[in-house]
């Protein structure tokens, strides 16, 4: 028997905290900023296919949140209140991971990508507890 799609979106949101809890780490004690920007990323990703697949719909095999935004929205327009975390954080996916993307992420790159991944958690999170009820 599969897994209710509950108990696994359940696994996706605990592994984007664990993501978000690594990210505020090495923020908190002057970790790598290009590491922070990734985790962010990877948080935030784990949480929007975690709405999706609690919804019961499929995601789309992609680390672009923008796309995977767009799979949100269509089962609750609200989500476009974060076209612009998800635009922000997308980049961080690839630019974090290879040495030519960009020159250097700053402290300022690490703080915005853990204000917009903790939004986008907190609006998942809370879409998810009204669905509850």
């Amino acid at each position: 028997m599969a897994p209710k799609p509950d108990v696994i979106a359940s696994e996706w949101f605990a592994r984007g905290d664990n993501d978000l809890r690594n990210a505020t780490i090495l923020f908190e004690h002057d970790g790598s900023d290009e590491a922070v920007c990734f985790l962010c990323q990877q948080a935030a990703e784990k949480y929007l296919k975690g709405f999706l697949v609690s919804n019961k719909k499929t995601y789309k095999l992609t680390h672009d949140l923008y796309l995977t935004l767009k799979d949100c929205t269509e089962l609750d327009k609200e989500f476009t209140s974060l076209e612009d975390a998800c635009r922000s954080l997308t980049s961080y996916y690839i630019e974090t991971r290879y040495p030519t993307a960009v020159e250097e992420f700053t402290r300022k790159d690490s703080k915005e990508a853990l204000e917009a991944a903790i939004n986008i958690i907190e609006f998942v999170k809370d879409r998810a507890e009204k669905k509850k009820k």
